[in-house]
């Protein structure tokens, strides 16, 4: 009997240790975490606190349009190609970009630019729109 009740008092320090070695662990724990988060033991701070804006245009810019264009300047390839699609107009009028394009031999993308510059030149004028946008001389 005397073994039992040594057995028993034996496991309950132990089990005793045990949560007590527990709960030290806990709070060494709680305090590393702190200490990485700034130690102050509040709330860490919110990311990104600038207030989100709604709709609209962002924030410095201005409803002014940029002088002069971004990006890279025109090609020599593209001032080359423009003699050639304006006689490829002039030649066949009524032809869509992709039509030039196949005459040419080229690929549509590098006409697209050419015919805005003729456009804006006022060397061809545009009937219909979107996919059905002819080109004419003038």
């Amino acid at each position: 009997m005397a073994k039992s009740t040594l057995e028993a008092d034996i496991r309950a320090r132990i089990a005793s240790l045990a949560t007590e070695l527990a709960s030290m662990i806990r709070e060494e724990a709680m305090a590393s975490v702190a200490a990485a988060l700034g130690g102050n033991g509040a709330a860490p701070a919110r990311r990104g606190g600038a207030r989100r804006r709604g709709r609209g245009r962002p924030q410095g810019s201005s409803t002014k349009k940029a002088r002069g264009r971004r990006g890279r300047p025109p090609s020599a390839a593209n001032a080359a190609l423009a003699p050639k699609v304006l006689a490829q107009v002039k030649a066949k009028d009524g032809q869509g970009v992709s039509d030039i394009a196949k005459a040419l031999k080229v690929n549509v993308e590098r006409v697209k630019p050419v015919m805005a510059k003729l456009l804006a030149n006022k060397q061809v004028k545009k009937s219909g729109q979107k996919r059905g946008t002819k080109y004419h001389a003038r």
